[in-house]
């Protein structure tokens, strides 16, 4: 693992566990997310700062504020299409 992070000098890139604790992080990774492997205690946990630290969620804001969505059916946080209506045998619908 750390060798394809060695060679991703020009991508951002980050080991993180299942419990959300990041590893390693690259250069560029540092530079769009801040330095991830510096908290200690609970606050390894990506997971856990999310909850309890509201600058944690700002980036994430940031990111969608900026997106413009190709359709808003792909975007995450639109409502669902609307249920479509069925028709039974004699032509009523439902």
């Amino acid at each position: 693992m750390m060798r394809i992070l060695d060679r991703l000098e020009d991508t951002p890139a980050q080991v993180v566990t299942g419990t959300g604790e990041t590893i390693i992080q690259t250069r560029l990774a540092v530079a769009l997310f801040g330095d991830q492997t510096h908290f200690t205690g609970l606050a390894r946990s990506i997971i856990y700062r999310w909850f309890t630290d509201p600058n944690e969620r700002t980036i994430y804001l940031i990111v969608r504020f900026w997106s413009i969505p190709i359709s808003p059916s792909l975007c995450w946080c639109s409502p669902p299409p609307p249920a479509r209506r069925t028709t039974t045998n004699s032509g009523c619908s439902r």
